[in-house]
């Protein structure tokens, strides 16, 4: 960064000293030139930052921690907010600052690279010369209020469902356990609620003697070959999730909802829940099937898409604009309405409402929204993959990225990208660490000779 002298950051608060960093004198002013400095590339980040402090100062939108902690990321991602990258000239000993990312989960500037890095850790874990299917479960909409007050524990139960349909049906029809990998999301393309599962599951698994089959395929109305039918998927979830939300209701662990969110239904009275549950087994729950990847390889490529999505990104949003006449702002975003043949549309909100709309999917806290099941689970899949590489006649080694620091991953997965080197006198930058915004104390360091 242009402005930069020859500094050394040290964890501390600011202390303005007389020394050549005139440029850096007004600390503020530096830290408003980098907020101003990428809002066309940012467009979330400016929404949040014109309309997030409305949103969290209005009492009748009552903010969960995770939500603020998001709120506070977003806003401030790249900034300089939430601190600073140090590195050192190995040449002449000027230290340069860049801005840092916020690293939120939730953010949708943090998220490409934990992709791609999840990506190649997964690839390392493909089963050779299998086939690898893509479902999706999701819930009917008049659970939607009872699953949107009890996210923590009915989120959880999705995401342990959705695979443990898939897994069952395998070793009940097929009598093998499959893989699965699984994700959840919460939202639709347009930002509305639509809590779901994406699942990834191999058509072939180990046995209760560990041998290793893979059953024959049927042919769905897509022409794409399929062995476990949407309806059946379906059942199973609902039968599964219908259970342990009955256990949940009855040891009084729900938060239950007004009335008028439920429909008119008082489910806190055990008749009127029972009523409900009923219209619920009553009811077609849905699960789709989508097509057969081509080849184990674009599986995960494919599937790696969903692995650290937000809700939205910024290449969606069509325009910001903030003015007199739009106080609370306008944001106008594309979406693909898929119920009326995937066809791409606008939607225009208020910044405040898009604000909303976005935090109403944040995650709670601690919540692991990628699930791996069946011969995937952690506890024994490098046991499982080296048992198939050895019954299959080929071989499995843990994925490189696995043992691998960010920074070292975008170099192997990036070898064409130019290194940032010294505005001065361009000599290679090493990485000396992470500081933040008024902890800095800056200091005047002279040139190294020569």
């Amino acid at each position: 960064m242009s402005v930069l002298k020859n500094v050394v950051v040290r964890k501390a608060r600011v202390v303005r000293k007389n020394s050549p960093l005139e440029d850096l004198a007004d600390y503020d002013n530096f830290i408003a030139e980098l907020d101003d400095s990428a809002d066309e590339k940012y467009k979330i980040r400016k929404i949040f930052q014109m309309s997030y402090p409305k949103v969290a100062a209005d009492p009748t939108f009552v903010l969960s921690s995770e939500q603020r902690k998001a709120g506070f990321a977003i806003s401030n991602c790249k900034t300089g907010k939430v601190g600073f990258v140090a590195s050192e000239c190995e040449k002449c000993g000027k230290v340069v600052l860049h801005t840092a990312s916020c690293n939120n989960r939730n953010c949708p500037n943090c998220q490409a690279i934990e992709e791609k890095i999840w990506v190649q850790k997964r690839k390392a874990e493909v089963i050779e010369g299998v086939i690898y299917h893509h479902s999706v479960v999701t819930i009917p909409s008049e659970l939607y209020s009872l699953v949107s007050a009890n996210q923590e524990i009915l989120y959880k139960a999705m995401n342990k469902y959705g695979p443990g349909a898939i897994v069952d049906l395998c070793k009940n029809n097929y009598g093998f356990t499959p893989g699965v990998i699984s994700i959840f999301h919460s939202w639709k393309s347009n930002l509305g609620y639509h809590p779901h599962v994406h699942m990834a599951f191999t058509c072939g698994g180990l046995t209760k003697d560990n041998k290793f089959i893979c059953p024959e395929t049927k042919k769905l109305k897509s022409g794409e070959h399929f062995f476990l039918p949407e309806s059946l998927i379906a059942q199973r979830f609902k039968a599964l999730f219908m259970t342990q939300l009955n256990i949940e209701y009855k040891a009084g662990h729900l938060s239950i909802p007004s009335p008028d969110k439920c429909e008119g239904r008082n489910l806190t009275d055990p008749f009127q829940w029972k009523d409900f549950v009923d219209h619920l087994y009553k009811m077609k729950w849905i699960a789709y099937s989508k097509e057969t990847f081509n080849g184990h390889g674009d599986a995960i490529e494919y599937f790696g898409r969903y692995s650290n999505r937000t809700a939205i990104s910024n290449n969606r949003i069509e325009s910001v604009l903030y003015d007199e006449d739009h106080p609370d702002g306008e944001v106008r975003f594309w979406y693909k309405d898929y119920k009326d043949h995937s066809k791409k549309k606008i939607r225009t909100v208020t910044g405040v409402e898009f604000v909303k709309l976005f935090l109403a999917h944040v995650l709670p806290e601690n919540f692991i929204r990628i699930r791996y099941s069946g011969i995937y689970s952690n506890s024994v899949k490098n046991k499982n993959l080296k048992h198939i590489a050895n019954l299959r006649s080929s071989t499995y080694k843990e994925s490189a990225f696995q043992h691998i620091s960010a920074a070292a991953a975008v170099a192997i997965l990036f070898p064409d990208l130019k290194p940032k080197v010294c505005p001065c006198c361009g000599g290679n930058l090493k990485m000396l660490g992470r500081v933040y915004g008024r902890e800095l104390d800056v200091y005047y360091i002279p040139p190294k000779a020569g």
